[in-house]
């Protein structure tokens, strides 16, 4: 993963550890860092999401949080090419549920988003304004999620 882009680690919390996993998948212009190698649009994105699948195959997770920038809007519309929506739902979707994917905030859908395990449940989830007054603080509103504090039971037919 290139640098500055990916942090992974893990924490006990009251009930169980928890892997972490910060990402940020660079957003269709972008170039890691580095490169000087004219890329195509959405190259780097792409190249990321190659990755991140090779890296929650590699360690199977029973509890975990992926955080971060994925720098696409979940379901349909935005401008991501329906390849790179693909791609993403088979690398998250496939192990985690995104649980802001329908976040929004003043017209615009989030494009940052917390994915959890199946094992994990979210009690709450919100925005964190990006305007303080008259400032805009960031171009990205923030996402927030309340987990439980008690452990969850998972029946299994």
């Amino acid at each position: 993963m290139p640098l500055g882009r990916f942090v992974s680690g893990k924490t006990r919390t009251s009930i169980v550890q928890v892997t972490v996993i910060g990402v940020c998948i660079p957003w269709s212009g972008s170039l890691f860092r580095g490169t000087e190698v004219k890329r195509r649009m959405w190259e780097d994105h792409e190249q990321y999401l190659e990755g991140l699948s090779r890296i929650l195959e590699a360690e199977p997770h029973k509890q975990l949080i992926d955080i971060g920038d994925f720098n696409q809007r979940i379901g349909l519309g935005g401008n991501t090419p329906h390849k790179l929506r693909s791609a993403l739902q088979s690398v998250v979707s496939a192990r985690l549920t995104i649980g802001t994917s329908a976040l929004g905030f003043r017209g615009r859908q989030t494009i940052d988003h917390i994915a959890l395990s199946n094992n994990l449940a979210v009690e709450s989830l919100g925005v964190i304004s990006n305007v303080h007054g008259d400032t805009k603080l960031s171009d990205h509103f923030g996402v927030v999620a309340s987990l439980p504090t008690t452990p969850i039971h998972l029946s299994r037919p």
